[in-house]
C-alpha cells in the first residue's frame, strides 16, 4: 500500500449513521445453504461450511438491522455502516446483487452500495492472523474522467510516510491509482505487493471476485470477472530478514474497513471505494488454490 494512502493525523472518526429508507427482502442467516424453498445459497453454503471461516459480511442487511453489518458466520465480528462527508447516501443497502450464484429462493442476495460511506469492523485479532485469505465481490462505479486515486475495497492497514517508515502494517485489497487491482500486506519499513496485470474494466458492467491469500510465506492475488476466468499474480515474499507485520506495534490497534482506506487518518488516508460490495469474507489458515477456485465458480453463474 503506498504510503500515500495512510498518514499519521488522527481524528475523530467520521459521521455516524443516519437513517436510511429501503425495501428489500430479509436477511438469511442460517447459514446452511438451504432457503424455504430448497437448496439454494450454493456459494454463500460453501463459505458457511468452510472449515477456516473466521468472519462472513454478506452485507445483505435490511433496514432493520441497520446500523449493524451482520457477519454471518457467528456474529462475533459485526461490523456498523457508517456515513461518510457527502451525507446519508454515501451507502444504500439492498441493491441489487451482484455475485450471480448466491440465491436465496432463485432471487439474488443484495449487497451495499458505497461512495463515501463505509463498513468498520472493531479491531480483533483473529482478523490479524499470520496466514489468511480475504475476498470479496466489487462492481466499480467510476470512469476513466474520474480523477486517479486508489480506492480501497477492504483495508485493515496502517503506514507511515515518514522518511524512514518503521509502522506499516497490515493487510487490504484495493484499486491502485492507474486502475489495477493490487493486493498489499505490511512489512514493517514497507508494503509488499500482488497487482494484476490487467486493468480494471471501468464500464459499469464489470463484477470482479478478488482473493488475495497470504500462506504466511507468499502472497498471491486471484481476480476473476463474472462470465470470464480466474487467474492470479504471481505469488510474491518477502525478502530474507522481512515478515509480515499484522498490526503497528507503535499504534492502536486497527479496524477492518470495507469501502475505506483509514476514515480515523484523513488527509489522503480516505481514499473512498465507489461501488458495489458484496460477500466479504475473512479466513485463517488460507485457503487452498481449489477453495478459491470453487468460490469463484459456484458465486459466477447460477446454480444449474
Amino acid at each position: 500500500m503506498s504510503a500515500s494512502l495512510i498518514v499519521l493525523i488522527p481524528v475523530v472518526l467520521l459521521g455516524v449513521v443516519t437513517t436510511v429508507c429501503f425495501v428489500g427482502c430479509v436477511l438469511n442467516r442460517q447459514g446452511t445453504g438451504v432457503g424455504p424453498g430448497g437448496p439454494t445459497a450454493l456459494y454463500q453454503g460453501a463459505v458457511i461450511t468452510n472449515a477456516n471461516l473466521v468472519a462472513y459480511w454478506p452485507l445483505n442487511d435490511t433496514q432493520q438491522d441497520l446500523p449493524t453489518a451482520h457477519d454471518l458466520s457467528n456474529h462475533k465480528f459485526d461490523g456498523t455502516y457508517t456515513s461518510g462527508p457527502t451525507g446519508p447516501s454515501s451507502f444504500m443497502i439492498q441493491q441489487a446483487g451482484i455475485v450471480p450464484g448466491d440465491l436465496t429462493d432463485a432471487l439474488r442476495n443484495p449487497c451495499a452500495s458505497f461512495n463515501g460511506g463505509f463498513v468498520q469492523v472493531p479491531f480483533h485479532q483473529e482478523l490479524n492472523a499470520s496466514s489468511f485469505t480475504l475476498e470479496c465481490w466489487v462492481k466499480p462505479n467510476w470512469t476513466g474522467a474520474d480523477p486517479q486515486d486508489q480506492r480501497a475495497a477492504v483495508v485493515s492497514a496502517f503506514g507511515d510516510e515518514r522518511p524512514n517508515p518503521t509502522d506499516n502494517a497490515g493487510y487490504g485489497i484495493v484499486a491502485t491509482q492507474d486502475n489495477f487491482w493490487s493486493a498489499q500486506i505490511g512489512l514493517g519499513t514497507k508494503f509488499l505487493g500482488a497487482t494484476s496485470k490487467d486493468a480494471i474494466m471501468l464500464d459499469g458492467v464489470a463484477t470482479y471476485y478478488l482473493a488475495m491469500t497470504f500462506d504466511g510465506s507468499s502472497l498471491t492475488l486471484f481476480v476473476g470477472i463474472v462470465g470470464g476466468a480466474l487467474t492470479s499474480t504471481p505469488p510474491v515474499s518477502p525478502a530474507p530478514g522481512e515478515k509480515f507485520v499484522s498490526e503497528s506495534p507503535g499504534m492502536t490497534a486497527t479496524s477492518l474497513f470495507i469501502a475505506m482506506g483509514r476514515p480515523d487518518l484523513p488527509t489522503s488516508g480516505l481514499f473512498p471505494f465507489n461501488g458495489l460490495i458484496q460477500d466479504v469474507a475473512y479466513y485463517s489458515p488460507a485457503l487452498g488454490v481449489a477453495d478459491v477456485q470453487n468460490h469463484f465458480t459456484l458465486g459466477s453463474k447460477p446454480p444449474g
